[in-house]
């Protein structure tokens, strides 16, 4: 037991920073909904779109209530679920793999899946550590230009810094039958 203890803290100490890619879509105040396993709060096709465009043949990170949003495994992806309370519920499926903290998850997708992108795509919690520990190397952000009641905070560093941050991309979506609010694509990434 001591053993797999020193293998990984030998592991997580490596250098996580800057590993994992985070796509996220919130309103203009950071917020991308309410705790827990809640649906989408707006229907925008184009962010959808974009998401599975991104991600798939990709390794997908989230939290146990993003999964349970989501009502199944992302095709075409590995899917990586974080969560202690609900590990024994989640490794009784075959259809994704489960750990016990974002730095496992993590060190998983770089480590067993080098040849993909890993990215993370919620929730709130775990975006927020992810920030905090500077595990983030790229942003992938959606504004939706609207501001929804909720309690769960995406806390993003100031991309305005250039010295650490430099946008790759931008794109406007504008509201239509598809789209139900006015929305801009960012790609950010760390210098």
């Amino acid at each position: 037991m001591r053993a797999l203890f020193l293998f990984k803290k030998l592991i997580f100490s490596n250098d996580m920073k800057n590993s994992v890619s985070l796509i996220v879509a919130a309103d203009v105040n950071g917020c991308i909904g309410k705790s827990g396993p809640e649906p989408l709060v707006w229907k925008q096709k184009a962010d959808m779109m974009r998401f599975k465009k991104l991600t798939t043949g990709n390794v997908v990170i989230m939290g146990f209530n993003t999964f349970v949003s989501l009502g199944r495994p992302l095709p075409n992806r590995i899917n990586i679920v974080v969560s202690k309370r609900h590990k024994d519920e989640l490794l009784a499926r075959n259809d994704v793999i489960v750990v016990e903290s974002l730095e496992e998850a993590i060190t998983l997708a770089i480590t067993a899946f080098p040849d993909k992108k890993p990215f993370l795509i919620g929730g709130g919690m775990l975006y927020n550590e992810a920030i905090e520990k500077d595990f983030v190397k790229e942003f992938f952000l959606t504004v939706v230009k609207t501001s929804i009641q909720g309690d769960a905070i995406v806390k993003f560093p100031k991309f305005s810094d250039s010295s650490k941050w430099e946008y790759c991309n931008e794109e406007s979506v504008l509201a239509d039958d598809s789209n139900e609010f006015k929305s801009i694509f960012f790609d950010v990434r760390r210098k």
